[in-house]
């Protein structure tokens, strides 16, 4: 029987952590968590050897990863769906402005 890398096993229980999340937001959540694990390891090294400045900086990196990291998931899953939804909603709007017309610029004359 051959045995299963650690390596692997983690990898298999990372995908499960990720796809068993109770929500999308979760998921996604779950999904870029190592980016902020990996950024609050280097921030500890920084801070012990270098200072809090830099550390900072590291912090400050590692959060903007994060976002790229979720905004890029989110897009990728969610993205058509969310433009479709909104160009139904454009499209009702227009339906609905359709035939009222909006006369509080209009001056009477008598």
């Amino acid at each position: 029987m051959k045995s299963i890398p650690i390596l692997g096993l983690g990898l298999i229980g990372f995908l499960l952590w990720v796809v068993l999340a109770s929500t999308a937001d979760k998921r996604i959540e779950h999904t870029c968590q190592p980016v902020l694990w990996v950024g609050n390891v280097l921030e500890s090294v920084i801070l012990l050897g270098v200072g809090e400045s830099e550390a900072n900086r590291i912090r400050h990196f590692f959060e903007e990863v994060d976002y790229g990291c979720r905004f890029s998931v989110w897009r990728f899953f969610y993205g058509e769906e969310y433009e479709a939804k909104m160009k139904v909603q454009a499209n009702n709007t227009e339906k609905s402005d359709v035939g009222h017309h909006d006369d509080s610029d209009r001056v009477i004359l008598k």
